[in-house]
């Protein structure tokens, strides 16, 4: 049974507490709540009703976290019935839900802390610089300027994403950002340089911050990465390999 969350439920909590994706799905839950249009979200719930899956759609972006014993023969009705342009969750369970990836790449999961100069990191960002230099540099999911400008503006302010900065001379050089946080786990991203300021270290930098920051408030901290070389350089900055995405666009 598939139904539509309209409060604070421990059940979605737990179902969302398992992965990456849940920790989007509850960090845009904790925010928002049930009250926008915007965003909608459903648990999955067994014979017993015990949560199996949790799926959110924020405007026209889904996300699905769903256990070995979820019911993949509903979910998969359920999303072909439910209008989405991106659809991302693990690289299996879209197998399961018989549909074709259009990317994937991989999970990787900060797991020690590492030394780091966090002195020149800024956590106050001017968020138009941002969205500039990301857009520029084709990050997945950026999308337009207002509706990402008021998604990170609000969750930041309530302690669900987290932006973080290194300037130079007033102009921003590198930025990343603690995406999604939820009280056990962060999802981190927007890792980005300008291109004259690449090879001096300041992505790695911004990342292992936020991720040592993470990991003394004691959340589990994980980024997505593309199937490609960018995962040796996670992983040469304290990043393991702990799974792979899949990202479905209608």
């Amino acid at each position: 049974m598939i139904r539509l969350i309209e409060e604070n439920s421990p059940e979605l909590e737990k179902v969302c507490a398992r992965d990456v994706f849940g920790t989007r799905i509850a960090a845009y839950f904790n925010t928002y709540g049930a009250k926008f249009d915007f965003l909608k979200v459903w648990i999955q719930l067994d014979e017993n009703e015990a949560p199996t899956a949790a799926i959110s759609l924020m405007e026209s972006d889904m996300t699905l976290t769903a256990l070995e014993n979820a019911d993949f023969e509903e979910l998969e009705f359920f999303i072909k019935a439910t209008p989405f342009s991106s659809l991302q969750c693990e690289r299996g369970v879209m197998k399961k839900l018989s549909l074709d990836e259009t990317l994937w790449g991989y999970v990787v999961e900060y797991k020690n802390l590492q030394p780091v100069d966090s002195e020149i990191v800024s956590f106050s960002v001017d968020f138009k610089a941002m969205y500039s230099l990301i857009s520029s540099a084709g990050l997945l999911g950026v999308g337009d300027y207002l509706p990402w400008l008021s998604d990170i503006t609000y969750r930041t302010n309530h302690g669900t994403a987290e932006p973080a900065a290194i300037c130079e001379n007033g102009s921003l050089s590198s930025c990343a950002a603690a995406l999604f946080i939820t009280d056990n786990a962060a999802l981190l991203g927007a890792v980005t340089t300008e291109p004259s300021r690449r090879g001096n270290g300041f992505g790695g930098t911004l990342v292992r911050t936020l991720g040592n920051k993470m990991l003394k408030d004691g959340r589990r901290t994980e980024l997505l990465c593309k199937n490609d070389s960018i995962v040796e350089f996670y992983k040469s900055i304290g990043f393991t390999v702990s799974g792979e995405w899949g990202i479905k666009y209608n």
